[in-house]
């Protein structure tokens, strides 16, 4: 009996030594979180794009103008003045959003054609991101992995707008891809228990929401005249040649409930 008993407590002790090395793993992996491949993709995208633009950017490639003399002018005013420009100097339309990152800059790495060019790369990566999330919504990981990693490269015509702080370029591309975006998302989780269809009132007899007057509009999706014309001759394009994103079916539900 004394030898069985023996022979228990030397099984449980060698059954206990891998669940303690689980637990150290497990652990251990909890320290230390694994990326995963997509996810890594656009890390590895991102920071291939950045060096490429801060290499040609410290190389001194493309000599300044008269337009980026300005934005430099006034990232020196917003940094030391204390002025806080709304329009470009001389005008009443562009913005001056490279001018403030510009004055951040300068405060960082100190006033230079470098430091004025650097916000733009920032400002390049978030359109990458942008550009990312939005071909995933629409499309397939692999398809937006291969977008950016596309829109990486470029011609000089592209790198010219791209590095240079003449303003409106980067802005442009950057808010559109947003708005494209976050219109995208609006339609594909389109439902009508979202609480925004919801304000149109609780239904018949229970009175009017408090976006009844507006039930008309353009902006109301059931009412939207690119919802019943544009997505449908989409979907029967994507059709037409054999490719069939994850948004077709989305947008196939949403058409059919107009």
């Amino acid at each position: 009996m004394i030898q069985k008993q023996e022979k228990t407590e030397e099984s449980k002790g060698l059954g206990q030594q891998p669940l303690d090395e689980q637990i150290s793993a497990s652990s251990q992996k909890r320290k230390y979180p694994r990326l995963s491949p997509e996810v890594l993709g656009v890390i590895i995208a991102i920071a291939l794009a950045t060096g490429i633009r801060v290499a040609v950017i410290s190389l001194g490639w493309q000599t300044t103008n008269s337009d980026e003399d300005t934005m430099g002018l006034m990232a020196l005013h917003i940094a030391y003045r204390g002025e806080l420009p709304v329009f470009f100097y001389g005008q009443n339309y562009m913005g001056a959003l490279e001018a403030y990152i510009g004055a951040l800059l300068f405060h960082l790495l100190g006033p230079s054609l470098f430091s004025l060019r650097l916000g733009l790369v920032f400002l390049f990566d978030l359109f990458l991101l942008v550009m990312y999330l939005l071909a995933r919504l629409l499309y397939t990981k692999r398809l937006a992995l291969a977008t950016i990693f596309l829109l990486c490269f470029g011609s000089t015509e592209n790198f010219t707008r791209q590095i240079k702080a003449v303003g409106g370029a980067l802005e442009t591309i950057l808010f559109s891809s947003l708005m494209l975006l976050l219109a995208s998302w609006l339609v594909l989780s389109y439902s009508p228990e979202t609480p925004l269809c919801r304000l149109r009132g609780p239904g018949p007899g229970h009175g009017p929401g408090p976006m009844e007057p507006y039930a008309g509009h353009t902006f109301h999706l059931r009412r939207s005249a690119a919802a019943r014309t544009v997505l449908p001759q989409r979907i029967a394009h994507t059709r037409r040649r054999g490719f069939t994103p994850r948004w077709v079916h989305r947008g196939t539900l949403a058409v059919d409930h107009l």
